[in-house]
Order: C-alpha cells, then structure tokens, then sequence
C-alpha cells in the first residue's frame, strides 16, 4: 500500500492509472481512455472491458460487469450504482483516473478491499465511464483465489493470521469512512445504512471465505496478483 500511495503522490499528470506488471494493455487503451476524459468533465474513471489472460498465456472470457454512471446526475445515485454494480473481480481500479480527483480521495488503506475502498469514494468525486472494447487483459495467476497470499500484499506479513472478523469489520469501517467524508450531509444516513446492506449481502462472501481460511501454516506462492 505504501508503494501504490507514494506513487500516487509523485504523479504530476493530470491522468493516472495503475499499470500491474503481469497484465498487459492494447495499444488503444491510453487513446480510448482520454479521449472520454478529454470530452466530459464529470468523469473522474474511465475503463475499458478486460478479458483474462490465463496461465498459458491465451486470452480467455471477457470478464463481467458494464458499470457506467455518466447518466447518473446525484452524487447519492452514482455511489450507488458504484456500490452495488462493481464486478466480483475488481478489474476498473486499473482504469484511467484523473489524478486531481484521486488525489482529493484518502491514501489506498490497508484493509481488505483496499481497491474497492477506493472506488467507491471515487463515485463520490465524479461519473465512472466504460470502453465497451475489451482493451485490458488479466493475467489469472496461480494462487487467484487464494486468501493468505492476498492478505500477506495487501496488509502486510502476518496479517493471514487475523481474525477474519476484525478483518471483515476495518472493510466495513473503512467504507463508511468514505461516506462520512465526501458525502452530502443530508445523504450520508441513507448511504451508510446503504453501505452495511452491501457489505452484508453482496460481500458476504468476504467474511466467509476468511472465515472458511485453513488453520495453521500453509505454503506460499509469492507470484500471486494483489488488488
């Protein structure tokens, strides 16, 4: 989380993204990105569609969601919208941002979820907008799926050995966080109330697989992808 933030803080462009080094891009992706940011002022993230990459290197599926808020006019709508329709694997937090608006957001917290934290307080900023081509590919590593080398990443060494409610819960203290925040006042009961439905519905798989994580020691495989 350090290096994702120090980055973040360097960065003196007005557009950013996070480019990971084991997925790759087209050749249009810079070009079709820009070109919507350059055009509407509202957006604060423009995605394109992402297909994976699997561990022989072929391109596999288009990975789902069609998240796209620049019809939304309310900050209320679009952080809904952002809440609820983002898809299971996080893959829009490798979009282009505009850096103002990423600065303006909190440093990327250790937390579970931290990319998807961070979305969700984007949605606050400014409109998400999507590519519909499928410009970026996602490279499915061999320990996807697995949850101590992810924690290990994005929390540090030791952090696999946390109780998966306290981890569960500093993701659900984190997003209301973002509400308290950035939210208009008179919208931030109803989008913390919002948030804990989220957190336990759609996200309820959080909380059990970390609960569903193997006792004691098991081996590592340090190629994996962190969020």
């Amino acid at each position: 989380m350090a290096n994702f933030n120090r980055v973040i803080q360097l960065s003196s462009a007005p557009y950013f993204f996070f480019a990971s080094g084991h997925d790759d891009r087209h050749e249009d992706f810079v070009a079709r990105c820009l070109e919507i940011l350059e055009h509407d002022s509202s957006v604060v993230l423009c995605y394109p569609a992402a297909r994976w990459r699997e561990p022989d290197g072929h391109l596999g599926e288009i990975m789902s969601g069609q998240l796209d808020t620049r019809h939304l006019r309310s900050q209320a709508a679009r952080f809904r919208a952002v809440l609820w329709g983002l898809p299971s694997y996080n893959y829009p937090i490798y979009g282009m941002m505009r850096t103002d608006a990423l600065k303006k957001a909190s440093p990327i917290r250790a937390t579970v979820g931290p990319d998807t934290v961070l979305l969700h307080e984007l949605a606050l900023l400014g409109a998400f907008a999507r590519v519909p081509e499928p410009l970026l590919y996602m490279r499915r590593l061999a320990d996807f799926g697995s949850w101590d080398p992810y924690l290990a990443k994005a929390l540090g060494p030791g952090a696999e050995n946390s109780s998966a409610w306290y981890l569960y819960g500093r993701e659900v203290y984190e997003e209301l966080r973002v509400v308290a925040k950035h939210a208009n006042f008179r919208d931030k009961p109803t989008l913390a109330l919002s948030v804990i439905l989220c957190m336990v519905t759609k996200y309820r798989w959080v909380l059990q697989g970390l609960r569903r994580r193997p006792k004691g020691p098991q081996p590592r495989n340090e190629m994996g992808k962190s969020s």
